[in-house]
This record gives C-alpha cells, sequence and structure tokens, in this order.
C-alpha cells in the first residue's frame, strides 16, 4: 500500500512541477499612469485567453515597489495607452465576432483604474470603413511596445509577486 501511495505522490508532484514551469504570462511593461515610471500588466494564464483575450492585472511602480491597481481584459496586440496630464486612458479592442467588437476606454486617475465607456465597431470581415480606421488609428501606432511572454517564476524573481 505504502508503494502505490509513494508512486501516486511522486506522479502528483512532478505533474504540478510540468505545470509550474508551463506558466507563461504576457508581460506589458509601459507606464500606464503618465507618471515617467515603467509599470506592468500581467495576465492571466495563457490557457484561459480567448481570441479576445484575457484579463490583466495592472501593477504601478510607486516609490520603487510595484502596487496592483486593478485589472482589465485586453488582448496584448489590441491595446493603447493615451497619457494626459494628471490621468491616463488605456483603450482596449474586446473582440466579439470576426467583424464587430467593443472599443472600450479605462482612465486610470489618481490612483484608481475605472472603466470609462465603450461602443460597438466593425473593423473585421464584412466590417465598415469608419470601424476599420478607427481600429488603425487606436492600435496600429507605430511605438506601440510589444509584450513578453514570461514564465511566472521569472516575474517572482524580478520581484512582481
Amino acid at each position: 500500500m505504502r508503494v502505490i501511495y509513494l508512486i501516486c505522490t511522486l506522479i502528483l508532484v512532478s505533474l504540478t512541477s510540468l505545470d509550474a514551469k508551463d506558466d507563461k504570462r504576457w508581460l506589458i511593461e509601459e507606464d500606464f499612469n503618465n507618471d515617467g515610471v515603467v509599470d506592468r500588466a500581467i495576465s492571466e494564464k495563457l490557457e484561459n485567453f480567448g481570441k479576445s483575450g484575457g484579463h490583466f492585472t495592472i501593477y504601478l511602480k510607486l516609490k520603487g515597489k510595484f502596487k496592483k491597481l486593478g485589472e482589465m481584459y485586453l488582448h496584448p496586440a489590441a491595446y493603447c495607452i493615451e497619457g494626459r496630464h494628471e490621468e491616463s486612458r488605456i483603450w482596449t479592442y474586446l473582440r466579439i465576432s470576426a467583424g464587430t467588437g467593443l472599443l472600450r476606454a479605462y482612465t486610470i486617475k489618481k490612483g484608481k483604474l475605472n472603466e470609462a465607456g465603450s461602443i460597438e465597431i466593425n473593423p473585421g470581415d464584412g466590417g465598415t470603413e469608419l470601424g476599420r480606421a478607427i481600429y488603425k488609428t487606436i492600435f496600429r501606432r507605430k511605438d506601440h511596445i510589444k509584450p513578453k511572454l514570461v514564465e511566472l517564476e521569472k516575474l517572482v524573481d524580478m520581484g512582481k509577486k
């Protein structure tokens, strides 16, 4: 009986180790609150992502330490940060179907993350010229910082959690 217990324990430990090594996340490093300091957004596990993206937790770097600000749903290729004086706006696109999606705006003001609103646009297949122009203007900028795929344990090493 002890042999079976030992074998089951070893199998469970090895499977847990495999999961930990395979725990990849998207990491976005940008100045989310327009204070001149690079902040971070870290996604949920990639296995939870759909075609429209996934949940990200936003961390602001304040006084040398990261502070959790809140969560938002976004796709790593479809977000844009608009820095303004004491406020930032984060634009995201949530794909609903091949031709339709929601253009969402979040604001960061006085250390708080709020959803400012959303509007349906049609940039995809069978969409409209206006929908495609809006999407291209917001999300196809040349200064877009591409997110990186990183292992969760490397984020811990970077002092994230």
